[in-house]
């Protein structure tokens, strides 16, 4: 029924499965460049750092104020000064930071306490001025606390992006599809089994969204990222997927429109959805409107990357924008999902422009704040 591009036994690549290949590749690599831009910048709200270097500052004291295992005279005369504290307080978070952001101890063993230990170490030696010193400041489990607090702060590197693959795409498109078979279960009741048909087809975007963003939301909390920050590096690379996808659905003739005496409606081959559907009519290109729109979507969003807009803030306007594009083309689409009256389309894109709009305006992530 569909255009087929190669077999390979029982293995069959059609045109539109090549585009999401594509729109994968060309994802995977936009995440990448977004990646080694972002990470330089460290992204952190100005709040979070001004935490981390209140709490440094009372480790400090606690280190000159300690019996055992004094400090040497040198580091604690420096100390003895507020300003001395404030100024080893912000070597200590710079040489953490980069740390963090280089290695990124995922599991906080002796290796890694040992680094974070030498770390601290040179930053000592090299602000206070003395030549030698390899003793501990801080007590293992306020090193370990310390440095937890540090890194939910900073950006995720490239090398976890193959664990964060292996999480999210399972897991959109089992939301994918429970989100289609939901809305579709008068179809699937008397059949259970063609549930997990997907090869036939059946996933609804909305649905893969919302389980990849709840498979990122998991991934973050596994690996001590920032939710947000991670969000806004992936999402121009999600719309812009997500455009290069709706290729693939022109070749294939699905996700079609309704039929429209405009010029530029499409005749689909009769052995496609929509010629099927449709049989000699021409339709609305409803995928190449929702084409057009996304990338729109993914120009604004790539052009605000580095602007310095508070955690959040890309993600929420990509779920806004998105929200309003779907609901705009749904209104020609043929194939939608319904929730009684209402297509289901424009039901959930109604909750992410609330849910998302008072996002920005509750936390002010329109506002700009300077990086660390």
């Amino acid at each position: 029924m569909h255009p087929v591009l190669i077999e390979i036994g029982p293995l069959v690549i059609r045109y539109y499965g090549l585009m999401y290949v594509i729109a994968f590749t060309v994802g995977l690599y936009l995440s990448w460049v977004n990646v080694r831009s972002l990470r330089l910048r460290k992204v952190r709200r100005s709040a979070h750092r001004e935490r981390t270097l209140a709490g440094l500052r009372t480790l400090l004291e606690r280190s000159e104020n300690r019996t055992g295992n004094p400090l040497p005279d040198a580091i604690g005369a420096f100390l003895a000064r507020p300003e001395g504290r404030d100024e080893l307080a912000e070597a200590i978070d710079v040489a953490l930071v980069a740390y963090l952001s280089e290695s990124w101890a995922y599991r906080w063993n002796a290796a890694a306490v040992a680094d974070l230990r030498d770390a601290i170490a040179s930053a000592v030696r090299e602000t206070v001025g003395v030549s030698e010193f390899e003793g501990d400041l801080f007590a293992e489990k306020d090193l370990v606390a310390l440095a937890r607090a540090i890194a939910r702060g900073v950006l995720f590197v490239w090398d976890d992006a193959v664990d964060l693959l292996l999480w999210t795409i399972p897991g959109a498109i089992l939301g994918a599809r429970i989100y289609y078979v939901v809305f579709r279960w008068d179809v699937y009741r008397a059949n259970p089994i063609d549930v997990v048909k997907i090869w036939e087809g059946g996933l609804a975007i909305h649905g893969g969204v919302l389980a990849g963003i709840l498979v990122v939301y998991l991934f973050a909390r596994c690996k001590r990222a920032s939710f947000w920050s991670l969000t806004d590096v992936l999402v121009p690379s999600l719309i812009l997927g997500q455009a290069i996808g709706r290729i693939g659905n022109l070749m294939n003739g699905d996700a079609f429109g309704m039929p429209t005496s405009l010029p530029w409606g499409i005749r689909f081959p009769a052995e496609s959805p929509a010629g099927i559907t449709y049989p000699g009519l021409a339709t609305h290109p409803s995928m190449i409107y929702e084409m057009l729109l996304n990338l729109m979507i993914f120009g604004y969003l790539w052009a605000i990357r580095k602007r310095g807009y508070k955690p959040g803030f890309s993600t929420a306007m990509y779920f806004i924008l998105y929200a309003v594009a779907r609901s705009i083309v749904s209104f020609t689409r043929a194939d939608s999902l319904w929730l009684g009256p209402f297509r289901a389309a424009h039901v959930i894109s109604l909750v992410f422009v609330v849910a998302f709009g008072l996002l920005i305006w509750r936390r002010r992530l329109y506002e700009r704040v300077p990086t660390a």
